[in-house]
């Protein structure tokens, strides 16, 4: 459910692209040095924009460095490290990686899910440093597992869950409304293009998914992408005018370019699927 909030890569500046890989490598290092080498395979775009825009609100000044990566041996890499967004980021990868393992085992008991035993001695230490977040994330994630269970036909509904999931997660101190209403609509953003993207594989596998619920398992994703684009578009304004309330200090060019472009660009990509339903089913 994870890596639809990234930066729109053809209309970045080659210095934000290098420090988005900055951050990126820097969050893949940190996990692998402060918990073990497999919390690495949790990495995600999305807590990378957590921890640039983390970043962003201290005028902490960002050491970008070129060092080796193991899974680029001929080249260096630019990466941050000991960046406070870094480390905030890292943590809570490991709390929602292993609540999400966690979940998918009591759903599917897939294979997969067993990696979760990587994060057991993790999540121990991130829970004593953020119970919030870790108590808001098991709440959330039982919230959303009672819908799932009762078939639940309303996608707001299980998104909202996500949500509520992701604002404690942002609100970084549990006292800025800008943060909690940004990362409440990045989540709902979040699981809302994650069902769209996902309704033809879980047709096939019978999975639960909020749009066959509603929609039936007969549903285009041309009819379907009518139907959500709007309410994406909203979600879109929302998050913009929460941004827009924080005060940025830094990361501000990369992190206009994610909210404004990368995120759009997302959803521009259900609108083309809406175009195509409009051309089918035009004049000849």
């Amino acid at each position: 459910m994870f890596g639809y909030v990234t930066a729109h890569k053809d209309l970045l500046r080659v210095c934000d692209y290098n420090l988005f890989r900055g951050y990126y490598c820097g969050l893949c290092k940190t996990l692998g040095k402060r918990f073990n080498q497999l919390t690495r395979l949790g990495l995600s775009y999305d807590m990378t924009f957590l921890a640039v825009l983390i970043s962003a609100l201290s005028d902490t000044e960002t050491m970008l460095k070129q060092e080796p990566c193991i899974a680029h041996p001929v080249s260096r890499r630019p990466v941050i490290k000991e960046d406070a967004g870094i480390l905030y980021g890292a943590d809570m990868s490991i709390l929602l990686t292993y609540y999400k393992l966690l979940d998918d085992w009591q759903d599917e008991h897939s294979f997969k899910s067993l990696a979760r035993i990587f994060y057991a001695l993790p999540v121990k230490k991130v829970k004593k440093q953020y119970p919030r977040q870790a108590a808001a994330i098991q709440k959330q994630l039982k919230a959303l597992h009672k819908l799932e269970q009762e078939n639940c036909d309303n996608p707001d509904a299980v998104a909202h869950c996500f949500g509520n999931l992701l604002e404690e997660i942002f609100d970084i101190g549990g006292n800025n409304p800008a943060l909690k209403h940004l990362g409440y609509h990045i989540g709902r953003l979040i699981y809302l293009t994650d069902a769209y993207c996902d309704i033809e594989e879980d047709g096939k596998k019978k999975n639960y998914n909020p749009f066959l619920s509603k929609y039936g398992s007969t549903v285009s994703k041309e009819i379907l992408a009518a139907h959500l684009v709007p309410s994406l578009n909203y979600t879109l304004s929302e998050i913009a005018c929460a941004y827009e309330l924080l005060d940025i200090k830094k990361n501000k060019e990369l992190l206009d370019n994610i909210i404004y472009l990368g995120l759009r660009k997302n959803v521009e990509t259900l609108s083309r699927e809406e175009t195509k339903k409009e051309k089918h089913n035009g004049p000849v």
